[in-house]
């Protein structure tokens, strides 16, 4: 296991869907002693066929979770100034073009600022790792969790795509209309808070009224579908099915982080696979973080 009292800057950045993106954050070990902390906040709900997976494999071999917080005391300004100074840089592109860049922060200083700005943050929202983090939860083990810990100010951050197979003999128009009845009206695409597609025909819907609910549009919108009889499944994207005939495909447009760190603070959680955050740490990264480091570290796992 490499040094678990070590901070390092993880620096993320390239060209995705023609845009360039940066993002700059913190890989370490979020310590936990008797049990998970409650300020770590889930925001999706877990196949429990997918922890039951994961329940045999030691969490040492779990890649780093991926976390963000929307805390003024995360410390974003000072950690992108200590980057640009840093001589011990090194990086590794991963299969999707994006540079992955590490600079291990070597002095006490440097390491007790970013100990004191983590203290000071209250809450962390699961961005990506949930099933890990609800098998170290369900077994209440005692580790250190390898994390990326980002600010929800550089989150790249949509809702996923939901596909619903519709059952035989399924008018379309009418299913439609069900779907948007008394809180949704028709509108152009570029005008529209949600788009649905059916066979290469695409609608488009707005808010009738200003959405007055604590909740976002995805939640809406799939609570919605729930009550439909002429559904047989739900599902999101990366998880859609690969039948696409008789299947409507429903796009929320709008999305903001907040929306969701809202959602979870509130106790509700979202479906499974509902969000993209971007762009998650690659899942070889402690592994090449420990070679890298060979000469100063001993390699035990692949844990942070």
């Amino acid at each position: 296991m490499l040094d678990l009292n070590s901070y390092f800057i993880y620096r993320i950045e390239g060209d995705w869907n023609k845009t360039h993106h940066q993002v700059t954050g913190l890989l370490y070990n979020h310590n936990h002693k008797s049990e998970l902390t409650r300020s770590i906040i889930p925001h999706e709900k877990t196949n429990p066929k997918r922890v039951r997976v994961l329940e045999n494999v030691s969490p040492n071999n779990y890649p780093p979770s991926f976390w963000i917080t929307d805390s003024n005391n995360f410390p974003l300004d000072i950690i992108n100034n200590w980057f640009s100074q840093a001589e011990n840089k090194i990086s590794f592109p991963s299969h999707d073009g994006m540079q992955h860049t590490i600079s291990k922060l070597e002095n006490y200083y440097q390491a007790e600022t970013i100990r004191k700005s983590l203290e000071k943050i209250p809450s962390f929202l699961i961005a990506d790792g949930h099933h890990r983090y609800e098998v170290i939860k369900k077994n209440q083990y005692q580790l250190s969790l390898p994390v990326f810990l980002i600010s929800s100010s550089q989150a790249s951050f949509e809702f996923n795509e939901i596909y619903c197979h519709l059952k035989s003999k399924t008018n379309i128009t009418s299913t439609i209309d069900n779907i948007t009845k008394n809180w949704l009206t028709s509108c152009q695409l570029d005008e529209a808070d949600f788009k649905i597609t059916f066979n290469e025909k695409e609608w488009g819907y707005r808010h009738k009224e200003k959405n007055i609910f604590n909740t976002n549009d995805f939640t809406l919108i799939y609570q919605r579908l729930q009550t439909l009889h002429e559904i047989s499944t739900i599902n999101t994207s990366p998880e859609n099915p690969t039948d696409f005939k008789d299947c409507i495909s429903i796009k929320v447009i709008h999305s903001d982080v907040s929306h969701v760190i809202d959602e979870g603070i509130s106790g509700r959680k979202m479906p499974i696979k509902s969000t993209c955050f971007r762009h998650k740490p690659d899942e070889n990264i402690l592994q090449n973080i420990a070679n890298s480091y060979s000469n100063k570290f001993i390699l035990e796992g692949s844990s942070l």
